[in-house]
């Protein structure tokens, strides 16, 4: 490995590969700006089956150990915390709301990989493999789902929920086993088995509304400085009682810790 006429090689392959995974969560944290309208907060399951897709370029250092460098694309519904908001005593409407975000979350990995290969028959191999992605990745609430437990809800509709745009970049880790079968020439078939661990913690985010509409620039100025960094939805007051205050749902961090099923083909050139 150590020898450098033997690391460049004329002999490169290409890996395809689709998959599904299941597993991640959300650290998140519902809040008032008065303190005593959050009544609660239930933690839905956040582990979702999650779509992946993989091309990778495969160039063989030794006879049993290669290096790849490839890119992918991973598909995930994300849920939050439920939070439960009961109005206030001194207000003329009883009961309570309830609001749980979902996200819709896209990531593009760069990844690279180190492959070690052990023959066990004449067509087939087993192999471990290893290596560290870069994933580019952003987040929008796609849906939020609110129901009501109220005497008249139609008249109790003063939060307008306001969503936001976000996006996130980190380096991850994965690793795991496989095992590959010869088809016909310069053709395989692959099962792979990986973990892979990916910690989001530091967000950008924008308003999830049209830029150009009169709305944006309303929204905007009632936000103030509370608009800060990973606050992803907002609830504004907009024709209650000013003591009841505004409702913020932020994001710590976002842990994508999968375990992940793939097949696929490798093709040789």
């Amino acid at each position: 490995m150590l020898s450098p006429q033997k690391l460049i090689s004329s002999v490169f392959d290409i890996k395809l590969s689709l998959g599904i995974s299941y597993g991640g969560s959300i650290n998140d944290l519902w809040t008032n700006t008065t303190n005593y309208f959050v009544q609660a907060t239930e933690k839905e399951a956040n582990k979702h089956i999650t779509v992946n897709g993989f091309c990778e370029f495969v160039f063989p250092v030794y006879r049993n150990f290669s290096l790849s460098v490839g890119a992918g694309y991973i598909s995930k519904g994300l849920k939050g915390s439920r939070g439960i908001f009961a109005f206030p005593n001194t207000s003329i409407f009883t009961g309570d709301f309830v609001s749980t975000p979902e996200f819709h979350f896209q990531s593009f990995p760069v990844l690279f990989t180190a492959m070690w290969t052990y023959l066990v028959m004449l067509e087939a191999r087993v192999y471990i493999l290893g290596g560290i992605g870069y994933y580019f990745s952003k987040f929008n609430i796609f849906n939020h789902h609110i129901t009501y437990n109220l005497q008249d809800p139609h008249s109790t509709l003063s939060y307008f929920p306001t969503n936001y745009r976000g996006s996130s970049n980190s380096i991850g880790y994965h690793g795991g086993a496989g095992f590959e079968i010869d088809i016909e020439r310069n053709i395989f078939f692959f099962i792979e088995s990986l973990y892979r661990r990916v910690d989001f913690k530091k967000f950008t985010n924008e308003l999830g509304i049209d830029k150009e509409s009169p709305v944006h620039a309303i929204i905007k100025e009632q936000l103030g400085e509370s608009a800060a960094e990973s606050t992803f939805l907002h609830y504004i007051n907009w024709g209650g009682d000013e003591e009841w205050g505004d409702i913020y749902y932020s994001i710590s961090n976002i842990i994508l810790s999968e375990f992940i099923i793939r097949v696929g083909f490798r093709i040789g050139f």
